[in-house]
């Protein structure tokens, strides 16, 4: 293999404000061509997002659904086709824990995504539930959350917030402190995901690299916000969007233009038609301070991710 050329074989990528433009559509054309040559190379491609798995299926055709692989809500539930491959759960106990807490606060709203669909409270406010189905197919109303069936795994909590991105970011370490076994991380501006602290997008990853036995070093992973961060440690090309939180961007090597200028797309494209990423060392970011990163490390994950 010569200098500079190497074999992506897992790509990792994250829906909403890194494929997704603002208005929720993408470059089909430009993405059909990728397609084209992901399924000539026998390469691995992850959608790794927030988005519910039935919402995930309404951005791609069939044909390119045959391809992906889904790891929805934030890549707690892995599925090809109509098949689970993974999830991981949430401890009910841990559940009815975070919703006393939320339910102690002004402005917040969350759904409870399971296995099988995704549950709010029928007292869920109008302009909160209009927003959730921009990210979920559809939403099942119950009275209680004893009505969610114990034959299904609940995989994640998805907050809404009436506040600012700095707010929500103190409510997810506060979150954290109710139970060891959760992780908490922002999502965008607006979000709060809660799920199992063995689960989250890195782990998504993981599956797929000891699933194909592929190592960091044949693995790209792109996102904008902190839920993104677990999949950047599971990678030697972590690439932030120009858009993206600058704590996610601190830890990325490279950062590339925003999701409105169809960056991933572009990027994935001279990739695959390339094979070699010299290129991309065009966008790699300066060498971080070891302190600093250590205390972005420290705030939002304690343990190792």
């Amino acid at each position: 293999m010569k200098v500079g050329e190497m074999m992506i074989k897992l790509i990792g990528i994250d829906m909403d404000e890194t494929f997704l433009r603002q208005d929720k559509t993408y470059d089909v054309p430009l993405f059909k061509k990728i397609m084209k040559h992901i399924k000539q190379t026998n390469r691995v491609l992850v959608i790794a997002s927030g988005n519910s798995y039935d919402k995930l299926q309404t951005f791609f055709d069939k044909e390119d659904l045959a391809e992906i692989y889904l790891a929805g809500d934030n890549g707690n539930l892995i599925v090809k086709g109509n098949t689970i491959l993974a999830s991981q759960r949430l401890c009910r106990e841990d559940v009815l824990r975070i919703v006393a807490y939320i339910n102690q606060l002004d402005g917040y709203y969350y759904l409870i995504s399971t296995s099988k669909t995704v549950y709010s409270l029928d007292t869920l406010p109008s302009h909160a539930e209009k927003t959730f189905l921009r990210y979920n197919q559809e939403i099942t109303k119950i009275s209680t959350l004893e009505e969610i069936p114990y034959d299904e795994d609940i995989v994640r909590l998805a907050i809404m917030s009436d506040h600012s991105l700095a707010q929500n970011k103190a409510i997810t370490l506060q979150l954290k402190k109710i139970s060891q076994k959760i992780e908490a991380v922002t999502s965008g501006d607006s979000w709060i995901d809660v799920y199992n602290k063995q689960g989250g997008k890195g782990s998504a990853i993981q599956f797929f690299q000891k699933r194909y036995g592929i190592k960091k070093s044949e693995t790209i992973c792109f996102g904008d916000s902190l839920n993104d961060w677990s999949m950047m440690y599971e990678t030697l090309y972590s690439v932030s969007m120009k858009n993206a939180d600058s704590e996610l961007a601190l830890i990325t090597r490279y950062q590339i233009e925003s999701n409105q200028e169809q960056a991933v797309q572009k990027c994935l494209y001279r990739l695959l038609t390339t094979n070699h990423l010299a290129w991309l060392h065009a966008y790699k970011l300066p060498k971080k301070r070891y302190r600093l990163i250590q205390r972005v490390r420290q705030k939002y994950h304690k343990t190792s991710v």
